[in-house]
Order: structure tokens, then C-alpha cells, then sequence
């Protein structure tokens, strides 16, 4: 209801209904709507965040890593609802600063640190040689975020390929550096 409706107009009655239950079970769970919201959040995100850390931490190149986690995004959350739950945190969550306190630490600061991770090993081994990527690993994130915006707001002007934006900011994350095998 959430992602269909919007943060705002998403009333528990019209969550409860479309959950089969009645809306006094809701609050048996969570005490008001933010916090629902919140789990809903953690359930939809947390999974992905759990892959990412794991992926990261695999005894394969970066950029593997990456086109893996790219492939994963792409499948798991730009083709699926959970689109519509990061367009709804992009603009809803300046109005519920719990929700995104919340957000930020459990789903940015992992993802944040697990990029940085990833990109400080790459710039150690020399898979990389741009440092400011290995410092801000936001900036590898960027066009993650992009496409989600993208697709929420564009899409229907004019499409994107995803796969492509993504292959080519890796392409540029890789850019001069040596790829495995190489002198």
C-alpha cells in the first residue's frame, strides 16, 4: 500500500484489508505507522544489504564483485516494488526522521561500509587507481540511485538501460586501471 499509494495517503485500514486482517492485529505488531513502515523498509532491504556483504567479502576481482551486485540490483530491487520503496524514502523521508535515522543506519551505513571495503581493497591491490573512489564510495553508488529515480519519474519518456548505466560506470570505476592477469 505503501509503494502504491505513497508514505502519506497509505492509511492501516486500507494495510490491514489488503493483508486480510483487521486493523487492531497491526497494532498487536507495531505501534503506529511509521513503524510499520520502517519494518517494511528492513524487510524488503535487508536482504539485499545481508548479500552485499557477503558478496564483498568473496575472494573474487572488485569488478566482479560489482557486475555481480549490478546484475543483482537490476533483478532483485529496479525490476521489483522495492523501486517504489526507495523512490518513497527518497521523497518521503525528510518529513519522518526516525524512518530515515533508522534507514541510514541500518541499510546506508552497511552498504556504505561494504563499498568502501571492496573499493579500499581494489585500490590496495591495484584494481583501481582512483583513490577518490576508494574515499567515497557514494560515488560508486550514485548511479544506482540515479536509475531509480529514473525509472520512477522518466521511464515512460524515455527508458533506460539500466544494465548498460551501470556496466558503463564500472567501465569507468576500471578506467586505466590493470585487469587481472595484466602487468
Amino acid at each position: 500500500m505503501f509503494s502504491v499509494q505513497g508514505y502519506e495517503v497509505a492509511r492501516l485500514e486500507d494495510v490491514a484489508k489488503r493483508a486480510g486482517v483487521a486493523r487492531g492485529t497491526i497494532y498487536l505488531h507495531f505501534p503506529d505507522k511509521e513503524a510499520l513502515f520502517l519494518e517494511v523498509i528492513r524487510t524488503a532491504l535487508l536482504p539485499m544489504v545481508d548479500l552485499l556483504k557477503v558478496a564483498v567479502e568473496a575472494p573474487l576481482p572488485a569488478r566482479a564483485i560489482l557486475e555481480l551486485a549490478a546484475d543483482s540490483f537490476v533483478r532483485e530491487v529496479y525490476h521489483t516494488n522495492r523501486k517504489n520503496l526507495l523512490r518513497l524514502i527518497f521523497l518521503d523521508g525528510a518529513r519522518l526522521p526516525e524512518v530515515m535515522r533508522a534507514y541510514y543506519r541500518d541499510i546506508v551505513v552497511p552498504v556504505n561500509d561494504a563499498i568502501a571495503s571492496l573499493l579500499r581493497r581494489a585500490f590496495d591491490r591495484g584494481e583501481i587507481t582512483q583513490q577518490g573512489m576508494a574515499r567515497f564510495p557514494q560515488l560508486l553508488v550514485a548511479p544506482w540511485a540515479m536509475a531509480i529515480m529514473w525509472r520512477v519519474m522518466f521511464e515512460p519518456f524515455q527508458p533506460l538501460d539500466v544494465h548498460g548505466l551501470l556496466r558503463a560506470h564500472i567501465d569507468q570505476v576500471f578506467a586505466g586501471s590493470a585487469g587481472p592477469g595484466d602487468p
